[in-house]
């Protein structure tokens, strides 16, 4: 795990499209796995807030206390099977939309941001141009593989009641290191 705690180091943490100023932290962490993730969270107590791409435009990834965890490593994305792809958090919608391309497949809602992280579209239940056709990110997500605050790891999958409680949470009560997304067919 690379961990930053110098402020020059810190600061590209500290904003995002909104333009907001004041954000303060003493350390970004940046896991390379989730056993870093789930190890950190078990044996720290300090405030957590999770930096995604900064495209957000209500400062949810701007901290006022604690630590930074960024899962910037996290943007891998599987093969699409079955119509989902397993994918990171960090992977950004314009590289899942490039994935998809040749696949038959697509990425519903469409927000205009094509740079906002997987995650974020999550962790804010983002819509777009296309939603009122097919619905919002949380009608697209199958299963998420979640690390709660006390460092368990839990895999919910869709039954499961997922949609409400973690697709409106701002990152800051769970992590969500890993997403299925499943997709309408062209």
């Amino acid at each position: 795990m690379i961990r930053k705690n110098r402020q020059e180091t810190i600061a590209p943490y500290l904003k995002d499209a909104s333009n907001y100023s004041g954000g303060a932290a003493k350390e970004v962490l940046i896991p390379e796995n989730l056993v870093e993730i789930a190890e950190f969270l078990k044996n720290d107590s300090r405030p957590v807030t999770i930096a995604g791409a900064g495209t957000g435009l209500n400062a949810s990834r701007i901290p006022s206390e604690g630590v930074i965890i960024s899962l910037e490593r996290f943007d891998e994305i599987e093969t699409v099977e079955n119509g989902e792809v397993w994918l990171g958090p960090a992977a950004t919608l314009a590289e899942l939309q490039e994935h998809l391309k040749n696949s038959g497949w697509f990425y519903p809602p469409n927000p205009t941001e094509t740079n906002a992280s997987i995650g974020g579209t999550l962790a804010t239940n983002a819509s777009g141009s296309r939603s009122y056709k097919y619905g919002v990110t949380r009608d697209f997500i199958r299963a998420v593989e979640c690390i709660l605050a006390d460092g368990r790891k839990v895999l919910l999958k869709r039954g499961h009641k997922i949609s409400d409680p973690l697709c409106m949470d701002d990152g800051s009560k769970i992590i969500f290191p890993e997403i299925v997304y499943t997709s309408p067919n062209c």
